[in-house]
């Protein structure tokens, strides 16, 4: 069993090139996510009670059958402007409405000047023992690479074989390797899957 869980407040304020990255990366992840949550099937909705709520501009996943923190989590918080205690006492209780005892809660550098970790703290929250870790880059042509192996872009029969790979590369249920797969052929993903010979290894993706 995992306490709620929330990274550690910072000191340090950011410069605002950091902070509007972590917001648009923040916007992003958010974005993704409520698409999963349209891609699912209603069998694996029912199988897993995932759903993606918004509460006044935080997303809540929630996923109480895969007691998984990936799927049982608040992201954005404070992104919109300083969190009221009102407002994080509602995305808490989002989460033990459903009897759900372990979750992550986002704590942005955008949103540090709200002073959130420590507000998320005094509500009983504890932080976690690493920090939840985002990358950018820019929109320039990657170099030409080369390997042994094949690279195609995943369509929906690949679906089984990217969540066999998925579920135990992130420590999760089966059901949850099928969640993540089931973006495979939606509009705004581009999803990868590698091969050697005519076994699938690997399967990676991005979404626009």
């Amino acid at each position: 069993m995992h306490e709620p869980q929330t990274p550690s407040p910072r000191n340090a304020q950011p410069p605002d090139e950091t902070i509007s990255a972590c917001k648009l990366a923040e916007t992003i992840e958010i974005s993704a996510w409520r698409d999963i949550a349209a891609a699912i099937t209603p069998d694996l909705r029912r199988n897993t009670r995932f759903e993606a709520i918004d509460i006044g501009g935080t997303l809540v996943l929630r996923a109480p059958r895969l007691g998984n923190l990936l799927f049982n989590r608040a992201i954005g918080l404070g992104l919109t402007g300083i969190t009221d205690d009102a407002h994080v006492l509602e995305v808490l209780a989002a989460f033990r409405r459903a009897s759900i005892e372990g979750f992550w809660v986002h704590v942005s550098p955008a949103a540090q000047r709200g002073n959130l970790g420590a507000r998320l703290q005094a509500h009983g929250l504890s932080a976690y023992r690493r920090s939840w870790t985002k990358f950018t880059r820019g929109t320039q042509t990657s170099p030409a690479t080369h390997c042994d192996l094949a690279i195609r872009k995943a369509v929906h029969a690949d679906a089984g074989p990217a969540a066999a790979i998925l579920a135990p590369a992130f420590d999760m249920p089966a059901a949850g390797g099928r969640l993540l797969a089931a973006v495979i052929g939606r509009p705004r993903w581009h999803v990868y899957v590698v091969r050697h010979g005519k076994q699938a290894v690997a399967v990676g993706g991005h979404v626009r």
